[in-house]
């Protein structure tokens, strides 16, 4: 099919690779050209007839234009890639030659050897068995390869010395292991990455923790009176719950800030704020960029990310990795739960804690957690009953409140039930008027100082017909006898509770997922990492 001026549309027409005019230089891109309409009129005032709407079609047109003025692709390749504007990572290929050539923006890139071949990708899960050492290039940089030699250039085409790193990572480790989804398979993998989060770095004959990867800025650290966490979707949610207790515990001011939303609005920093950067991927394009916007304000930039040589993890002044293993399932679980842990450790070093209960308590997580999956039958009963639903919200006050927020999106991420994620308290502000028989609340509420103020609220819901739903306590009936499925959580402290309920709002999602028929791993329209803004 064509479109009224003559493009061709429809998914065929848009696939990558992308040809120039000739078929002679192909590229495959991932992000996106800012100035491409820009681009495709000068290439139309000379001659090229583009064939598709997509902003990738100029690039190898570009590129054709200049190759036929410098008869070097490695040439035209910095020619083109000087002109464009946005953020991308393309691989170039001619018809004539037996050279591959690459360049990145603000986009993720790695690139790795096997000593027979290369191979260029946007993770190195994406890399083939046999490459063991990886190199990632940096903006503006050339890479160019030829068989197994790999090289690298500036725009000036001056040659760049990177050292690669290693891959340590199992091919045992990106598949399934008997799991029918990643995302199962993630879930129960949350016990052994929260212990490897925390190994080494928990002191009990201390009664601190140990953050090797802040010790180069330990002395900067002294002067910060204020952290800053920027970050989006899951991270800033473990942001928010990492707020928590870093405030009460570490008794250190933190703000959090939706990344998108930290680049473009100009708040009144010094030098005594940190910038600390959450993202699983470490490639998260909004998160990078706000790095970027505050180290040209001279703050310290911390990163917390799990992918090692990522974008954030270079870019920022030091950091923390949360070894969490890799993550193949889109809707982030076990990096969730990893990321509000490292944050609770963050915090204890920053502000050099020490505390026998904190630690002992942290130590306590991984069985907290195994006990939390061994529920999952019951579980998966409530998300059989979950699923009948097209309306749901989630409350919990405290530490539940931004779990909440969190087990919403794993809700609506990968069974495409809306779900909204609300203070409890916030019911009589709005929400409360779509509560009817058909539109279901579920509770995160353990027992603690605030779980008679939940309870109330979900008396209000349940007053009005609404379908009650809790994870909580059943110590008190005003829960219990309400509510068409309770699934009681230990009580323990506030700051812990999370790790523990984490497994059951993701396995709540799963189950939910799985009932109606959807492949949870790979929700529509999402990706894993979001490299575009």
């Amino acid at each position: 099919m064509a479109t009224r001026d003559g493009h061709p549309r429809g998914a065929a027409a848009n696939a990558h690779p992308h040809v120039c005019n000739d078929g002679s230089i192909a590229v495959v891109h991932n992000g996106i050209i800012e100035n491409h309409k820009d681009i495709r009129t000068f290439l139309e005032n000379n001659g090229y007839k583009l064939k598709t709407n997509t902003d990738t079609e100029v690039i190898p047109n570009l590129i054709h234009y200049f190759y036929s003025k410098t008869g070097s692709l490695r040439d035209a390749v910095v020619d083109a890639v000087r002109q464009l504007k946005g953020s991308y990572a393309i691989v170039v290929l001619a018809e004539q030659g037996n050279r591959l050539y690459a360049a990145r923006k603000s986009s993720p890139m790695v690139v790795a050897s096997d000593g027979k071949g290369a191979a260029v990708a946007s993770d190195i899960s994406a890399l083939p068995e046999g490459c063991n050492k990886a190199i990632y290039p940096d903006d503006d940089e050339i890479v160019e390869i030829e068989g197994s030699d790999i090289r690298i250039y500036d725009l000036n085409i001056l040659p760049v010395d990177k050292q690669a790193q290693d891959i340590n990572i199992s091919n045992e480790e990106f598949s399934k292991q008997g799991f029918p989804h990643f995302m199962l398979k993630e879930i129960h993998e949350s016990v052994d990455a929260i212990k490897n989060s925390m190994a080494g770095r928990v002191k009990p004959e201390r009664d601190t923790v140990k953050l090797g990867g802040l010790k180069d800025v330990a002395e900067r650290l002294k002067t910060v009176d204020r952290l800053l966490i920027v970050a989006c979707g899951t991270s800033y949610y473990a942001g928010m719950t990492g707020k928590y207790f870093i405030e009460e515990h570490c008794r250190i001011p933190v703000e959090v800030r939706l990344a998108s939303e930290f680049r473009y609005h100009d708040e009144p920093l010094d030098g005594r704020t940190a910038i600390l950067a959450i993202s699983q991927s470490g490639e998260t394009a909004d998160t990078l960029e706000a790095v970027k916007l505050a180290k040209q304000k001279k703050l310290l930039t911390l990163g917390l990310v799990n992918v090692v040589g990522s974008s954030i993890a270079r870019e920022t002044d030091a950091g923390v990795y949360t070894h969490a293993g890799p993550e193949i399932g889109v809707a982030s679980t076990k990096a969730f739960v990893c990321q509000v842990v490292c944050l609770y450790m963050i915090g204890m070093y920053i502000s050099g804690v020490r505390s026998r209960e904190i630690i002992e308590a942290l130590l306590r997580i991984p069985d907290l957690m195994s006990e939390a999956l061994a529920e999952h039958k019951a579980v998966k009963r409530m998300a059989e009953q979950i699923s009948t639903y097209k309306n749901t919200v989630f409350i919990g006050r405290k530490y539940m409140y931004p779990l909440s927020l969190e087990a919403a999106l794993k809700l609506k991420e990968v069974s495409y039930i809306h779900a909204e994620g609300y203070s409890a308290g916030e019911l009589k502000h709005g929400p409360l008027a779509l509560i009817d028989n058909n539109f279901a609340t579920i509770a995160l509420a353990p027992y603690n100082d605030v779980y008679d103020k939940t309870a109330s609220n979900l008396q209000e819901v349940h007053a009005r017909k609404g379908p009650v739903f809790a994870f909580g306590s059943d110590r008190l009936s005003d829960v219990s006898d309400i509510s068409k499925c309770l699934i009681k959580v230990p009580g323990i402290q506030d700051y812990v509770q999370p790790f523990a309920t984490s497994i059951y709002v993701q396995l709540l999602a799963y189950y939910a997922g799985t009932k109606l028929g959807y492949d949870v791993d790979k929700p529509r329209n999402l990706a894993k990492s979001v490299t575009v803004e």
